[in-house]
């Protein structure tokens, strides 16, 4: 198999090293991957990453916040990392580095793209107080950038059915995946004591 440098975006750092590191220990046997992460503040996170063999390089992004300033800084920080690393191969997750990096990723000649769409956040939940117009550019800038996706996984099928019936992907380009899997000798089994629960 010939080796790759695979380029993954990420939403919050934690979820990377507790849900999905066993996935980056398998990329990295063949190939080169690096990792666009939010701000690590936890030095623990850092290490276990150096660990697995992952480049990291730390964004500015911030996942819950909308800024044109912000956003644009993103992306023009993704598109150095491209023209710096030259990846193959772009696999982004979360609603922000799935948009942007698709994007900036397709714009720069990246053929292979790949999202995960582990859940699809307020702006697509009714009710919410969100304003109409907000939702409707995060659901046009969601749909430009999965145009140039090769495949789009989702964690469970009603997100998926939404965004089909909504036109932002075709169903022939999806696939479900029984979420990120618990690694049981990491987080092993354990008796809890119900009278000793608090909310």
């Amino acid at each position: 198999m010939t080796s790759k440098t695979i380029l993954v975006a990420c939403g919050p750092p934690r979820s990377v090293v507790d849900f999905r590191g066993d996935l980056f220990r398998e990329m990295v046997k063949e190939n080169r991957v690096i990792l666009v992460s939010p701000t690590i503040s936890d030095p623990e996170i850092r290490e276990e990453l150096n660990l697995i063999g992952v480049t990291v390089f730390e964004s500015n992004l911030k996942p819950n916040s909308i800024s044109i300033t912000d956003d644009l800084a993103y992306c023009f920080f993704l598109l150095k990392i491209i023209m710096q690393e030259k990846p193959a191969l772009f696999f982004g997750y979360t609603i922000k580095p799935v948009i942007f990096g698709s994007i900036v990723s397709y714009l720069s000649g990246i053929r292979e793209i790949y999202s995960m769409l582990t859940g699809l956040g307020y702006n697509f939940v009714e009710g919410e107080n969100v304003k109409k117009g907000q939702k409707r550019f995060v659901h046009l800038l969601l749909r430009l950038s999965l145009i140039f996706n090769k495949k789009v996984i989702f964690h469970n099928p009603d997100d998926r059915d939404l965004l089909v019936k909504m036109g932002l992907v075709p169903v022939e380009k999806t696939m479900v995946v029984n979420g990120s899997g618990v690694n049981l000798e990491r987080f092993p089994f354990k008796h809890v004591n119900a009278a000793e629960l608090t909310f």
